[in-house]
């Protein structure tokens, strides 16, 4: 039960903090203030990480804006609806709970979590070639 009461925490804290901030295309504000936070990957560079525009893609998906935040991340639709889940999963165990009814075990076997990491690994390389090959020069 600790391990979903800190999934929810920590959901919950991320929705909040993505809440508070409204997204940008120059990036992410507080109050009218935007927040510059550089990409210490492209200022040495001066190409983009595979998670430029994450932050902003997360921020505009929570917001209910998902073409702005495919425009800025591919991925940031995704990690949105999994800070959702963070905290939906856990409200869903302890209505289970609360009801009697048997809650089952939730396991993911060691096949599937490396394949889950194998394929966020390739879709963030994919992403990024894709970025790098369509950026302006």
């Amino acid at each position: 039960m600790k391990l979903w009461i800190g999934a929810f925490t920590c959901g919950a804290l991320a929705l909040a903090g993505f809440w508070a901030v409204t997204p940008t295309p120059e990036g992410i504000s507080i109050s009218g203030h935007v927040l510059a936070a550089p990409c210490l990957f492209k200022v040495v560079t001066g190409m983009p990480c595979p998670g430029c525009g994450m932050t902003r893609s997360v921020a505009y998906s929570l917001h209910g804006h998902p073409l702005q935040a495919l425009s800025f991340h591919w991925f940031g639709p995704l990690a949105a609806a999994f800070i959702v889940l963070l905290i939906l999963i856990p409200i869903a165990r302890l209505a289970l709970a609360a009801s009697g009814r048997a809650r089952p075990a939730f396991r993911i076997s060691d096949r599937a979590a490396a394949l889950s990491l194998l394929s966020f690994i390739a879709f963030m390389t994919a992403h990024w070639l894709y970025r790098l090959a369509t950026a302006p020069h």
